[in-house]
């Protein structure tokens, strides 16, 4: 990777757009960016899913909002506005991240709101909470 492209970076890859999180060793940490209608889909079957746990336990719930599918963040980054964040299957190998273009910064809100997101999901690896922390 890019010795310029930090946490919060918006990088192309391919034909699809991610935040760059982190890089360790053979891992690197990509939010994939997921454009409306796609987005509005996702939240659609969100709130079916809430309605549908709304009669079950609060236990159901908790697990409901820390499936590793629903956690994302709602970008305000001017030209990604209304877009998410999904942090679902963000773990790819280093060695097959090649020819990405760094396109620009998320803003100082959608940093944070990530930085939040992260160290409150349960499907996110340890070792990327960890470096969060480092960097609050």
């Amino acid at each position: 990777m890019d010795s310029l492209t930090t946490f919060g970076n918006i990088i192309r890859l391919q034909t699809d757009e991610y935040v760059f999180l982190a890089e360790m060793g053979s891992s690197t940490y990509l939010a994939k960016i997921v454009k409306p209608p796609q987005s509005m889909a996702l939240f659609r079957l969100m709130e079916r899913r809430e309605l549908q746990s709304v009669s079950g336990s609060v236990q159901a719930q908790q697990k409901l909002e820390r499936s590793p599918l629903y956690n994302f963040v709602e970008l305000t980054t001017e030209e990604f506005n209304n877009c998410l964040a999904l942090l679902y299957g963000i773990d790819r190998n280093t060695s097959e991240i090649e020819n990405f273009i760094n396109l620009q910064k998320l803003n100082t809100q959608d940093i944070q709101n990530l930085k939040e997101a992260i160290l409150a999901s349960d499907g996110v690896p340890g070792q990327l909470k960890e470096h969060v922390l480092k960097l609050s």
